[in-house]
């Protein structure tokens, strides 16, 4: 399927001009006359990029800019302002707002369409970049709840098959490596929970400085800290 571009401009004639460049280059292209139209259409379609007058009625583009910059969907599509205002002011305002092409009226139709294919070309690479990432660090994810899991099991199996029935003590350390084997994995099973919940996830090796990452291996090193201190707090004072 072709990309989608939606073009917000309330003169039809320069609509109809701008479809006509982006259809020759098979782009499907939805057309707004007004920021509020612009809107609707970008709550059903989320486009692929947004072509932006800056001067119409009501809502103006620099308006209708900031309102898509907080959008959950629409603020990941590349802007364009496609304006007769050369104003230095006006350029640096659009690109305070998160656009990242702006044109003067008139403009010329091949150059128009090269810009839009650079711009769409570096978006499909980035979502080829973060597909790529998303993919190492489930794997990654996979690996390391595998390891914890195992580790309990291991140790479990382990007391299991040099335990002696009639060895009092070898029976207690089975019980409690029973027992901290099972509140780790409990531990991994209600983190897993959690992270259902969470758009953002990552492992150590991804996290870097994104503060707004969930670091999974951070997280399930502190659970089970909290497993080892609570056990061994209860070992040491049998009535808690």
């Amino acid at each position: 399927m072709s990309e989608t571009i939606l073009v917000v401009d309330d003169e039809e004639n320069l609509r109809r001009l701008v479809t006509h460049f982006l259809e020759r280059e098979q782009y499907r292209v939805l057309e707004a006359t007004n920021a509020l139209d612009a809107l609707r259409i970008v709550e059903k379609e989320n486009p692929d990029m947004i072509i932006l007058d800056v001067s119409m009625p009501e809502m103006n583009g620099f308006q209708l800019a900031a309102m898509l910059r907080e959008h959950p969907t629409a603020r990941r599509s590349p802007v364009l302002f496609l304006s007769a205002r050369k104003d230095i002011e006006d350029k640096l305002l659009a690109f305070t707002l998160g656009a990242v092409d702006y044109m003067q009226k008139p403009f010329d139709g091949e150059e128009l369409v090269a810009r839009i294919n650079a711009h769409l070309r570096e978006r499909r690479e980035d979502k080829v970049d973060q597909e790529t990432i998303r993919i190492e660090t489930i794997s990654q994810l996979m690996i390391t709840l595998a390891h914890y899991i195992n580790n309990s099991l291991m140790a479990m199996l382990g007391h299991a098959q040099l335990t002696e029935n009639d060895n009092p003590q070898q029976v207690e350390e089975f019980r409690r490596s029973v027992v901290r084997g099972g509140e780790r994995i409990s531990a991994v099973v209600e983190l897993l929970r959690e992270m259902a919940e969470r758009k953002e996830l990552a492992t150590t090796s991804y996290a870097g400085d994104n503060y707004t990452m969930f670091d999974i291996e951070k997280e399930l090193d502190r659970r089970m800290e909290e497993v080892d201190e609570k056990l061994n707090s209860e070992q040491s004072d049998p009535e808690k």
